[in-house]
């Protein structure tokens, strides 16, 4: 029994084996049953490299074509490692009988490569250089229509490609023709204009950063500036308006361009999160600015095996620096920096398409094309945290713009206020400068006498043309001083404006403080006393900025001081006399009038010209009296 069983499963297996085996071609048979729905085309096809005309005939003999999973890259299909452009999918449509009479759309993504799409070995649809009057559906699914006219057609179409893979990504599907397909209008508005609004918007942003960067100098905009210009190669260049002036193989390999330029810009925004090392910076610098450099230079002269390492080597940098900006911006997030979550969650998800990309052209996940939403999408990322920074600073502005109107507001009260209390100074300084009793000037920079000085000054120099004066000539002009000191005063100010105050107090006693002029009119004379006082500067309190000079006439002081000095001499006569006993006083007044009487006899005997003997008897008569 237990043979028996065992042999009955090993002939199920055998039978399944052989079933499978009979359905090894799927691609040789599309059974479409049904189009209310899409009808996917994914499967295994017939593919050759061999770029043969006949390959699209009815009846081809196909032994030598292999068979590759579609969607997905074309690159397993041979295992010699050539490199080659051109491929060939072929397979068979059997439509049920219902079908028959029916419009039906054929969706094929090959990403901007060439397509001839012949069915029953008829083409019905081209895709070549640029047309400036069809569509070209860059990177987006093509729809070719085409009738069902009977229930077995053998579809073929060539693919000229640089990126060397083939159909690689969805959709991949047949449908009901609709006028008003919105699934189909979703997929060319994804693949098509919402690019090329990513590429407006962004590019606009960058201008208008830009602009705020060389109006305020603030490096913070200069980078969100750059990215936003620098993705715009990368979404504007393959969206279909450009394939009608630009070559759209041209296009397709300038558009990495932006790739290059975009991630560097990325890695380098890292700045304002945490500390770039200065050595990797330089070196992703350099290796993607000669990969934008080498693309440029494919795009006019273009070599396969170059473009296809080149573009495999920036892909590889992608990841290693996009994956290194995760790891940066998950640490500045984890800090708490401002805009670190907003960074890190934008190139998040710029690595999550680049890896569905990626494993979508190695036929590993075939999925739609999403690299440009995150390349746009992280871009946006950036362009929000500097845009976040912008109005952040304008509503700081506003506000202190609201507390500048306040202010000016109440400022006019306070500057009225202050000018008042001002005016009051003003008016006690001229009223002090007015009555006071003294010669007040001031002497600043140039030696010269400043507006403002004392009234009295007018009464001692009996002139009234003052202000702006050189302040030593003025001074000591009618002097009795020579030259030579008048001099060695006006060097020794001259020296002391402007310069440090140690200079005004070493050379201090240099100032003379007290001099006598003479009135050139009257002939008349006045003593003057002179005090010098150093004023230093405001913003300097160590350098000299100007001199108060106060002038006081002491002539009557003088005439005064004279006067007491002979009352102090004849005060001291008496206090002299007064010491004197009255016998001596008497005595010396006695012996006194002897002398006088015998001086005067001589002098009357004798008349003008006594004798020498005479002579000297007289002064020998008043020494003894004295």
């Amino acid at each position: 029994m237990k043979l028996n069983k065992a042999l009955f499963i090993f002939i199920f297996l055998l039978l399944s084996l052989g079933s499978l085996k009979g359905k090894e071609c799927d691609s040789c048979l599309f059974k479409v049953n049904s189009l209310d729905k899409s009808f996917s085309l994914s499967g295994t096809w017939l593919f050759t490299r061999e770029d043969k005309a006949e390959n699209k005939n009815i009846g081809l003999n196909t032994d030598s074509w292999k068979k590759i999973k579609t969607p997905g890259s074309w690159k397993p299909a041979y295992k010699d490692g050539k490199v080659y452009e051109v491929g060939w999918y072929r397979g068979n449509l059997e439509f049920a009988e219902s079908l028959i009479g029916e419009e039906v759309v054929f969706l094929v993504d090959t990403y901007m490569g060439e397509v001839n799409f012949y069915l029953d070995g008829r083409e019905i649809y081209s895709r070549g250089d640029r047309n400036s009057y069809e569509r070209y559906y860059a990177v987006q699914s093509i729809p070719i229509r085409f009738k069902v006219t009977k229930r077995n057609h053998i579809v073929a179409f060539r693919v000229d490609t640089i990126l060397m893979t083939g159909v690689y990504q969805r959709p991949f599907e047949l449908r009901r023709y609709n006028k008003t397909d919105m699934n189909l209008a979703f997929w060319h508005v994804y693949g098509g204009e919402l690019r090329a609004y990513f590429a407006i918007i962004l590019a606009a942003a960058g201008v208008f950063f830009l602009i705020v960067y060389f109006r305020t100098k603030n490096d913070f905009y200069f980078l969100p500036g750059l990215v936003g210009l620098g993705t715009f190669p990368f979404l504007m260049l393959p969206v279909d308006m450009i394939q009608k002036f630009i070559d759209p193989r041209q296009t397709f390999i300038l558009h990495y361009v932006g790739i290059a330029v975009t991630l560097l810009m990325h890695y380098k925004y890292c700045q304002y999160f945490t500390r770039l090392h200065k050595f990797w910076d330089r070196l992703y610098t350099v290796l993607l600015s000669v990969i934008a450099v080498l693309f440029v230079y494919l795009a006019f002269n273009y070599h396969g095996k170059v473009f296809d390492l080149n573009r495999n080597i920036l892909f590889a940098i992608v990841l290693v620096i996009t994956a290194k900006i995760i790891y940066l911006t998950f640490k500045a997030m984890r800090a708490g920096v401002k805009g670190g979550s907003i960074f890190f969650y934008g190139e998040t998800f710029l690595v999550l398409t680049v890896l569905n990309d990626l494993m979508n052209s190695k036929g590993l996940l075939p999925t739609v094309g999403t690299v440009y939403l995150g390349m746009g999408v992280s871009t946006f990322a950036i362009v929000i945290i500097a845009a976040n920074n912008y109005t952040n600073t304008y509503i700081q502005n506003q506000n202190l713009l609201v507390d500048l109107k306040a202010l000016n507001d109440s400022l006019e009260e306070k500057v009225k206020e202050r000018t008042r209390e001002l005016a009051e100074k003003n008016e006690d300084i001229n009223t002090m400068l007015h009555n006071l009793p003294q010669g007040v000037l001031t002497v600043v920079k140039g030696t010269t006498i400043h507006k403002e000085y004392s009234s009295h000054l007018e009464e001692i120099f009996e002139t009234k043309d003052i202000a702006d004066k050189n302040a030593i000539d003025f001074i000591f002009g009618n002097s009795t001083m020579s030259s030579d000191q008048v001099s060695q005063v006006k060097t020794t100010v001259d020296n002391f404006i402007g310069e440090d105050m140690l200079n005004y107090e070493v050379n201090e006693e240099l100032l003379t403080t007290e001099i006598c002029i003479k009135n050139p009119n009257s002939g008349s004379e006045k003593y003057l006393e002179l005090l010098w006082s150093p004023i230093h500067s405001i913003e300097d309190e160590d350098v000299l900025e100007k001199i108060l000079v106060c002038i006081r006439d002491i002539t009557k002081l003088k005439a005064l001081t004279a006067e007491s000095e002979e009352q102090k001499k004849k005060i001291e006569m008496i206090g002299q006399l007064i010491k004197v006993l009255p016998d001596d006083f008497g005595e010396f007044v006695s012996s006194a009038n002897k002398y006088i009487k015998e001086n005067t006899s001589l002098i009357k005997e004798k008349g003008e010209l006594p004798t020498l003997t005479d002579m000297e008897k007289l002064f020998r008569n008043m020494h003894t009296i004295k």
